[in-house]
């Protein structure tokens, strides 16, 4: 019984280890797509995208305003559901979007909310926002997720982080 128990918790380490936090992931919009496919309802797939506040500061130009996103994402992320994010009945297909701080300085922020353009000069240079978006087939419109960032070699995942720096 005890091996058991032990070989469970080498495997469920082994697996979040593997995970990586997104780190398998192509940072493009492949990847990206992949990424949301395992995402869809699994929670434990979420939790390896919470973002360090080391990530944080790879995001934001100021310490203080990574320690605002830190802040941000760690309440998010404290009150995620059993099954985290994902697609309701019948969205099976996935597009993205993305911006860089360059396009969202220029008004060119795409399907992002406007708020990463009013915050885009808290933003380091180097940084592409990126979304998820679960539709029906043929259609646009769908359950909408906004703020990922690959930094550090790995996806992070802060909802609509533009709050945190408004």
């Amino acid at each position: 019984m005890r091996l058991s128990i032990c070989s469970a918790v080498v495997a469920t380490t082994l697996f979040l280890v593997g995970c990586g936090g997104g780190s398998e992931y192509a940072a493009d919009a492949e990847g990206l797509k992949a990424l949301a496919k395992a995402l869809d309802g699994n929670r434990t797939v979420l939790m390896t995208l919470q973002p360090t506040l080391d990530d944080c500061k790879a995001i934001a130009a100021s310490d203080a305003d990574a320690q605002k996103l830190f802040a941000h994402a760690n309440n998010l992320y404290a009150g995620v559901g059993d099954s985290g994010i994902g697609a309701k009945e019948g969205q099976t297909d996935i597009v993205v979007g993305s911006a860089t701080v360059a396009d969202l300085k220029a008004g060119k922020g795409g399907d992002l909310p406007g708020g990463y353009a009013k915050v885009a000069a808290k933003l380091r240079d180097d940084v592409r926002v990126w979304l998820i978006r679960y539709v029906k087939p043929g259609q646009v419109a769908g359950m909408r997720f906004d703020g990922f960032v690959h930094v550090g070699g790995r996806w992070v995942f802060a909802p609509k982080f533009w709050r945190a720096l408004s």
